[in-house]
């Protein structure tokens, strides 16, 4: 299991009341939501807070059933609470126990370099030191009229791109923040440790609206569904939480340690099993097998028939392979050869030569064009272009199936064109050769 994956199923266990066990003697959440809507009607009172039309309350009839209440409407909403409610615990929507709000951009008379309280934008949030607290800042707000939010507030990208990054931070004094973060402030009645678990929990890339520009979708934030335990035991999950993080950061090290000692060895291992093909001892030879050098005739046959035909130029002959030029010894049967004596080195129409007017819908008689995307992908079934047979034949580039295609600004990437191969190209050592280096992967993917 990966660290990221037990460190969230450890949060879930914990949100859900199956991480420490509960207390019958510790004082149950009713009384505590009590206390927290006491706190807001205070507030609406005074004027700090408005007050929302679609405040709930949640409770389980005789029935068992969990129902809804806003205003005067009540409904059911069982369908809706997919985990078992544990003994003293109430279900809440999160603007129960929160306020949900954003920042606003302050006019640049209302910045300095000094001052009392940072105003923090969401590239703040990538600052070394700002992994979780956010603590530094290079400007400060001096204005009087915007909003201004308390320490143990936590922030949040809420627009663009860095919606995807599920950052969370927390302030740790009076601050400011920008028209693109978010903000969720907990009542002081829940603990703050575990509002803050609570709100790790939230995947914002579930929670957005828009694509040319991301935004949190706040309604639906605020109508999440959650368990609230009792203050004391909301101490006890935070409290075994700290406790795994430091053995969640070191299964978290040695994953990475591993992966990258995977990486290294597949890697190494997937050269050697090259290497060790094209020097002839990764397969026995079979002495029944027909030669290389019966092959080599049979390519200069083909190569001379196409040059009488027209369809390729005749080319100035290779030098001979002088024993120098040997980096190691091969088997009896194998010939020593030069690319060029194997295939034909061309290059692509250059994409001027390519107009959108002379593209045609995919069929069976039109032709597939490949790009430098399918050699830097590493694959032949991207893009969607094509153009007629008659248009190919005109362009006098005759390539073929098996061909191999590679971009010149990204030489070490190449692409095969079709795995669909004549076996007349491939005599029955290179198949086997090919068999066994499927063999390998498998064995090494299993593992």
């Amino acid at each position: 299991m990966k660290a990221e994956v037990l460190r969230k199923s450890i949060l879930q266990m914990a949100i859900q009341g199956k991480l420490v066990p509960q207390n019958s003697s510790d004082e149950p959440a009713s009384v505590l939501l009590q206390k927290i809507r006491a706190e807001k009607e205070k507030l609406m009172k005074e004027g700090k807070i408005k007050r929302d039309k679609t405040d709930s309350v949640i409770f389980k009839g005789e029935d068992g059933k969990f129902y809804e209440k806003i205003g005067k409407e009540v409904k059911d909403i069982t369908e809706d609470v997919d985990f078992e409610l544990p003994q003293g615990w109430e279900l809440i929507r999160l603007s129960n126990i929160a306020e949900l709000g954003s920042g606003f951009t302050p006019k640049l008379s209302e910045l300095s370099n000094k001052g009392e309280v940072p105003y923090f934008k969401v590239s703040d949030m990538n600052t070394e030191g700002n992994e979780k607290y956010l603590m530094t800042s290079n400007l400060y707000y001096v204005g009087g009229q915007g909003k201004i939010w308390d320490s143990g507030t936590i922030v949040f990208p809420k627009n663009g791109g860095a919606v995807f990054t599920n950052k969370k931070r927390i302030l740790i004094k009076k601050s400011v923040v920008d028209l693109n973060t978010g903000t969720f402030k907990p009542s002081n009645y829940i603990y703050f440790g575990y509002a803050y678990l609570v709100f790790q929990s939230i995947d914002f890339r579930k929670h957005f609206k828009g694509t040319a520009l991301p935004t949190i979708n706040s309604n639906f934030m605020n109508n999440l569904l959650f368990g609230l335990p009792p203050y004391e035991e909301q101490k006890r999950i935070v409290e075994a939480i700290e406790k795994f993080e430091p053995l969640l950061a070191e299964y978290d090290k040695l994953e990475q340690q591993a992966e990258k000692l995977d990486g290294e060895i597949f890697d190494k291992l997937k050269k050697s099993i090259l290497q060790y093909a094209i020097q002839g001892k990764l397969v026995p030879q079979d002495s029944s097998d027909e030669p290389a050098s019966v092959l080599l005739s049979k390519i200069k046959a083909e190569k001379e028939k196409l040059i009488n035909e027209g369809k390729i130029k005749k080319e100035n002959p290779l030098p001979p392979i002088t024993d120098s030029e040997k980096p190691f010894d091969i088997p009896d049967s194998w010939q020593w050869v030069r690319l060029g004596e194997l295939a034909a080195y061309k290059k692509g129409p250059f994409g001027s030569s390519l107009t959108k007017s002379m593209f045609v819908p995919k069929s069976n008689e039109s032709i597939k064009v490949y790009e430098q995307k399918n050699a830097i992908y590493k694959n032949c079934m991207i893009g969607n272009y094509y153009i007629s047979n008659k248009k190919f034949l005109s362009m006098k580039f005759p390539t073929r199936r098996s061909s191999c295609t590679f971009g010149p600004w990204t030489s070490t990437r190449q692409s095969v064109v079709s795995t669909n191969v004549s076996a007349k190209w491939q005599p029955s050592r290179l198949w086997r050769i090919r068999r066994a280096r499927q063999t390998v992967r498998k064995r090494i993917r299993k593992q």
